[in-house]
């Protein structure tokens, strides 16, 4: 593992009462509000009508002129690289990223999505013209922070140059519909850690650049600070309310310093994530108390969000920017609004900044589904060198799958292998009036075993899911957990849309006029873990990806370096992607290849996808554990890579699919590079094809390119759909029954198959054998990202 120190070169703020950073800074600063009375936002009877909105927000140039999400987020994006100097003509772009963190999903009217969360990355990587690894977090409130944490790892790595990272969110009616339905808005405005009378909504983005040390020194740039720790960490308690005892909060703090090299006893200042609420600043003030000890009192707590509003998949990196300046102009920033009767226990800096040394400094903020992320900053250079991690081998040891195939991982292994089909015509949802309707569903969900009745029925389909396959995978690699490792176990879930079917089902709820409290918390992509982590008693680093289809290639890399380097013992990876009929109506890049009758990826004559649904779920730990405990490994992972194109596309300046391939290429002998095999050593690839015939063609060149002829090729997906967020496990799974078997699996149905003069198709009928011992999995997402996984036996 490469070692070198994180720093911030360029920052752009957009949010309310503020154009640009500076403005923001100093209203912060100064503790001045700019929450208001909100305007334009259909909030209906909520008694709360104030929070920190954005006024005079021009058309960027960039999207949907109706997206207000692309709009924050492109004036905060262009003040960040302009701030950081960067010259990009003189950069290798193939060597500059993008992570982004958001909450909610993008809507611009009540007809449905403007884009799904991944596509914003997409945007800004045409913006920029970048083709480096792009991946987007939905982790509710913490997502700019986990998406400033996933840059850091990524330059950590040395997989990146620079890392374009942070969060953006709107303000959006249903939203505000939720939150007002569980009692949780502050119709006086924020009064953080006194009065604590409910939050206030907000809208921004905040963008950072991010690169390492040595080389922004080098081209001259001045480092505004050294992101020098992360972590993040799981309640295990409840969906909605922080868990009183604050466990999971020290964790992640923990975490954090641990990364950085520091103690609590070098932390000079704490922006805390202070809601407002009082269930939020009671655990946030007993979490001060167990990281810092005697320390406590005189250790500046504040809040950003009495200023801004609760801005959401943006708070993290808004309060990123905070510590940030707070830490240049060595002043604590105070909590405005403050106003108690009581003489408060700890230092929250009451309504007047105040002047500090300070050399450390740490930001906090935590979500729901008991969600928790902490980031350590200091002065450039500050502090301990970063030390060498360690570099374990890791492997998969369990595995649970539920989809159109049936239910476990024998089920499927066989299927597969038999060339069997599980799509058909929707039977779970009304189909009236739809385009198409042929999918492939999800069997009934069985709560047996897997939760108590109760909890079940608190669940959406997302987290019933993610919990079956997680309980599947725990039981076929015999876990048996202490208490401790269990605090060292992470949860990392891929969804490309996320739970559609309880958006769906709470604006139902809005449109009839009873917002649903129950609902809404499962609202939010990370639901599905917080169920997760409660019912298995989890507190390991946590994140979600929504990165499209390729979100489950960004959840294994994270997940195995987590174990590879001992920043967890144990890993659970979730890929889940359910299938509604907002899929089937929402318009989208996908649509235009979407068919009603069977498709089959590969196959000449047929062009176009049926959508599918699928969960599944790997279990991910040292192999040198594994043969200790005796259980069997299903493959070594030795190496993955990510990237995409960068090609402007019409008006909205999206990506589209290269061609050429040249990046797909570029990204498939990376994985191979990372993994320290040659094409030669590859006995097979799953393949991305769903059934467009522009993106099956073109695969089939771009392995011939990199393999050859003799490559083994087939398709996961003729069996169950386009999955999305699932495809790349999906893929892996298909690898895995290769590994496991040492027979390839068809494509299903299969007979004529497009470029094959290129590769050599596996048709229906008796699979091939495997004649080597690695396999390589391969994922696609519209927007022209791709990713790759390498595994052996």
């Amino acid at each position: 593992m490469i070692v070198t120190r994180v720093v911030v070169t360029g920052i752009g703020v957009r949010c309310a009462g503020a154009e640009n950073a500076g403005e923001f800074w100093a209203r912060v600063r100064d503790g001045r509000s700019a929450v208001r009375e909100v305007k334009d936002l259909d909030i209906g009877a909520s008694e709360c009508r104030v929070g920190g909105q954005v006024t005079d927000l021009g058309y960027s140039g960039m999207g949907d002129p109706r997206d207000r999400v692309a709009q924050l987020l492109f004036a905060a994006l262009r003040e960040a690289v302009a701030d950081s100097g960067l010259d990009l003509d003189a950069e290798d772009r193939s060597r500059i990223g993008v992570a982004l963190g958001q909450c909610q999903a993008g809507f611009y009217d009540d007809r449905g999505f403007a884009q799904f969360l991944y596509a914003n990355a997409d945007m800004v990587a045409a913006e920029l013209g970048i083709t480096g690894p792009r991946a987007v977090l939905s982790t509710a409130c913490t997502a700019g922070s986990a998406a400033l944490a996933q840059a850091a790892e990524r330059i950590v790595a040395g997989e990146t140059d620079v890392m374009i990272a942070g969060g953006v969110d709107q303000l959006f009616a249903p939203t505000w519909h939720g939150f007002a339905s569980l009692q949780a808005l502050g119709p006086d405005g924020c009064q953080a850690y006194s009065r604590s009378n409910g939050l206030v909504l907000g809208e921004g983005a905040g963008i950072l650049v991010l690169e390492p040390l040595e080389r922004a020194l080098a081209r001259g740039a001045e480092p505004l600070a050294e992101l020098k720790g992360w972590g993040s960490s799981a309640d295990a308690h409840h969906i909605t309310a922080p868990d009183p005892s604050a466990k999971g909060a020290v964790l992640a703090m923990n975490r954090a310093l641990e990364r950085a090299g520091l103690t609590p006893d070098d932390v000079d200042y704490v922006n805390g994530h202070g809601t407002g609420t009082e269930p939020n600043d009671a655990m946030e003030a007993k979490a001060l108390r167990l990281a810092f000890g005697d320390r406590a009192p005189s250790v500046p707590l504040s809040s950003v969000k009495p200023v801004t509003g609760h801005t959401l998949g943006a708070a993290g990196a808004i309060e990123a920017a905070a510590v940030i300046y707070a830490l240049r102009d060595q002043i604590v920033p105070p909590t405005a609004n403050f106003a108690t009767d009581t003489e408060p226990t700890l230092d929250f800096v009451p309504n007047t900044p105040r002047p500090a040394r300070l050399d450390v400094v740490m930001s906090n903020n935590y979500a729901f589904g008991g969600d928790n992320a902490s980031l350590v900053f200091c002065h450039p250079g500050h502090g301990p060198e970063p030390r060498e991690r360690a570099a374990r081998e890791v492997s998969i040891t369990g595995v649970g799958a539920i989809g159109p195939l049936g239910s476990g991982y024998e089920r499927w292994r066989d299927a597969l292998l038999a060339g069997e089909n599980g799509l058909g015509r929707a039977r779970g949802f009304d189909t009236e009036g739809l385009p198409v309707s042929f999918v492939g569903e999800l069997p009934d969900l069985d709560p047996r075993g897997v939760a108590p009745l109760g909890d079940w029925r608190q669940m959406d389909v997302l987290s019933r899911l993610a919990l079956s396959v997680a309980r599947q995978a725990w039981k076929d690699a015999d876990l048996r957990l202490t208490a401790g490792q269990r605090n060292n176990t992470a949860v990392v879930l891929a969804t490309a849309t996320g739970p559609l079917g309880a958006i769906t089902r709470f604006t139902d709820s809005i449109k009839a006029g009873e917002p649903s409290p129950v609902l809404f918390p499962n609202t939010v992509f990370t639901s599905a873990t917080g169920h997760v982590c409660k019912a298995l008693r989890l507190r390991g680093p946590r994140t979600t990806f929504s990165s499209g289809s390729v979100a489950a290639v960004h959840a294994l890399e994270y997940a195995g370096a987590l174990v590879a380097r001992g920043d967890a013992d144990h890993a659970i990876v979730i890929a889940a992607e359910e299938i509604t009929r907002l899929h089937l109506t929402t318009p989208g890049p996908q649509h235009q290849y979407m068919i009603d009758e069977r498709a089959v990826p590969y196959q000449r004559d047929i062009s176009g996808i049926n959508l599918g649904s699928a969960g599944l779920a790997f279990v991910v730990e040292p192999t040198e554990a594994a043969r200790t405990r005796g259980v069997r490994s299903y493959g070594r992972l030795l190496g993955s890579a990510v990237g995409g194109d960068a090609l402007p596309r019409g008006g909205d300046r999206r990506t589209e699919l290269d061609p050429r391939g040249t990046q797909w290429e570029a990204v498939l002998r990376k994985a191979l590079q990372r993994s320290g095999r040659t094409p030669e050593d590859i006995g097979y690839v799953s393949g991305v094809a769903n059934g467009a015939t522009v993106l099956d063609s073109l695969e089939t060149g771009v392995l011939s390119r990199v393999f050859g002829r003799d490559i083994p090729v087939s398709a996961t997906k003729a069996a169950v759909g386009e999955t999305q967020g699932a495809g790349g496990a999906v893929s892996l799974l298909a690898g895995l029954v290769a590994l496991d078997t040492g027979l390839i699996p068809p494509t299903a149905g299969l007979t004529d198959p497009v470029g094959g003069a290129r590769v050599r198709h596996v048709l229906t009928g008796s699979p091939l054998p495997l004649t080597k011992d690695a396999v390589m999995a391969n994922a696609f997402s519209i927007g022209g990202t791709y990713g790759s996984v390498v595994v052996a036996r």
